[in-house]
């Protein structure tokens, strides 16, 4: 078997070489069946489907060798895999959370923010499964980013039209709290006033 795939990572080389994507896509797919779970061949793939303008592609390849390194704990080589693929799928949910998440346990969280904020943009086109997903990371945002008006703001509005009540409340209190902290007495009063 181990001959039988030098062969073919040969054969993907060579047509890599002569410019022939096709053929080096044909020769990645095959090889990935010897070791789909390895997160440098599949990101080489996605790299030769980009070569070969197959973006989508490229990008399923990349969002399954991220999610291999992050499995695995390699979250640098998985924060790489993810910012290339939003350059090609800037709205991309998995890697604009992803992003949030990593970049606000680093502590970094302007940059943690504006990946959370595109994130949460994309609520209008969510339904069905991954509506519950979602919202799983809605939740998870109040707890990343409580002190971000703009993603409070989001979270508030997301929380008001899938009928949440609570969840609004919750997060228009938080809101209201960091509007005391900065002076703003009677706004702060008045909206905690509104919420009960």
């Amino acid at each position: 078997m181990s001959s039988k795939l030098r062969k073919l990572k040969q054969q993907a080389y060579e047509a890599g070489k002569k410019r022939d994507w096709s053929g080096a896509m044909s020769a990645y797919a095959e090889i990935l069946e010897f070791d789909k779970n390895n997160p440098s061949l599949l990101n080489e793939y996605g790299d030769v489907c980009l070569k070969a303008g197959d973006t989508g592609k490229a990008v399923r390849q990349f969002l399954a060798a991220a999610s291999k390194y992050k499995t695995t704990g390699l979250l640098n080589n998985a924060q790489a895999v993810y910012k290339k693929v939003l350059r090609h799928d800037p709205d991309n949910l998995n890697a604009n959370w992803f992003l949030a998440e990593v970049r606000a346990s680093q502590g970094l969280m302007v940059e943690g923010e504006q990946h959370a904020l595109r994130f949460l943009a994309a609520a209008e086109q969510v339904s069905g499964e991954i509506k519950d997903i979602f919202l799983k990371r809605c939740h998870e945002l109040f707890e990343l980013f409580p002190e971000s008006e703009a993603v409070l703001e989001q979270l508030a509005g997301i929380f008001r039209v899938w009928d949440l009540p609570l969840d609004s409340a919750r997060t228009n209190l938080l809101r209201a709290c960091q509007l005391y902290r900065n002076g703003d007495v009677d706004t702060a009063r008045s909206n905690v006033d509104d919420l009960l």
